[in-house]
């Protein structure tokens, strides 16, 4: 820790003047996202800007890096695991490459990690797990490969998971069941295949399950319809086998929005169909949810 230290104040001596005075006026900032303010041609300064950020994070035991909807371009530093009083890891919708840093999982305190939408690639990193207060994770709009570690199940506290349009592959690990506090798992637009797995029905405060346009196959398991919280289920553009249970409406209560596809729709009981009417929900069988619907847009 004293060499990483030493590296990063370092660096300090090597950032412009302006950089300088950010960082000698930061001693009083836990949230940094208000510095950006101060430049006047951010683009052409946001490489550094994200290190100065780093360096300020680092001294002053910020507990939230906040760096959204900006053009910076390159690789997320491994330096980021160092800031361990972090609980708050934003980089969203920006055009970071390369594969996201294992160093993350040194962040003990995290709570939320959200890199969604940039062009981050190689695979998720098993040791997310040992981040054990992460309650969101989204990594949705990235470039990412192999499959969803299963040790994302041992996250006990997470609660928001968004892994849309990640081109991941392999099958929803069976640990998810162990999510007991899991309100939304987000992850169509991915090649994901097997059968949606029993032990997921355990997920008792599931609000929004969407596998839409994978490549599950099997059958829904009976578990999943025990879950009367479930507000929205997107099995839509899958191999899903066999129909859906005629009675599904009194197990599933809160259930507003029902989207499976032609190939499920065209195998389930018509009084599922009749129910939908009647009960005010959003019935889909040929198109994808409004993903601007307010149960989706927190989740992806």
């Amino acid at each position: 820790m004293r060499n990483a230290q030493e590296k990063i104040t370092g660096a300090v001596q090597a950032l412009p003047p302006t950089f300088n005075t950010v960082y000698s006026h930061a001693s009083d900032i836990s949230f940094l996202d208000e510095q950006m303010e101060i430049f006047s041609t951010k683009s052409s300064l946001v490489c550094s800007l994200f290190y100065m950020l780093l360096i300020c994070c680092f001294e002053f035991h910020a507990i939230r890096f906040f760096l959204s909807h900006e053009p910076h371009k390159g690789s997320i530093s491994p330096y980021v695991g160092n800031l361990i009083f972090l609980k708050e890891l934003i980089l969203s919708n920006n055009s970071f490459t390369d594969e996201i840093p294992p160093q993350i999982g040194h962040l003990r305190r995290l709570q939320s990690l959200i890199l969604a939408n940039n062009s981050l690639s190689g695979e998720i990193p098993a040791n997310i797990s040992s981040c054990s207060n992460l309650i969101e994770i989204h990594l949705s709009g990235n470039k990412l490969v192999g499959k969803i570690p299963n040790t994302l199940g041992f996250l006990s506290k997470l609660q928001k998971l968004g892994l849309y349009k990640s081109f991941l592959t392999g099958t929803i690990p069976p640990s998810f069941g162990n999510l007991s506090f899991l309100v939304s798992f987000v992850a169509l637009e991915n090649f994901l295949n097997g059968s949606i797995p029993e032990s997921l029905g355990q997920s008792t405060s599931l609000n929004l399950f969407s596998v839409g346009e994978d490549m599950l196959s099997g059958a829904v398991p009976a578990s999943i319809f025990n879950i009367s919280t479930l507000t929205a289920l997107d099995l839509m553009g899958n191999q899903i086998q066999r129909s859906l249970p005629s009675d599904m409406f009194k197990t599933l209560p809160n259930l507003q929005i029902i989207n499976l596809g032609l190939k499920i729709h065209n195998r389930i009981h018509s009084r599922v169909r009749i129910q939908c009417l009647q009960f005010g929900t959003i019935y889909c069988c040929r198109r994808q949810p409004n993903l601007t619907s307010s149960l989706f847009a927190e989740a992806l």
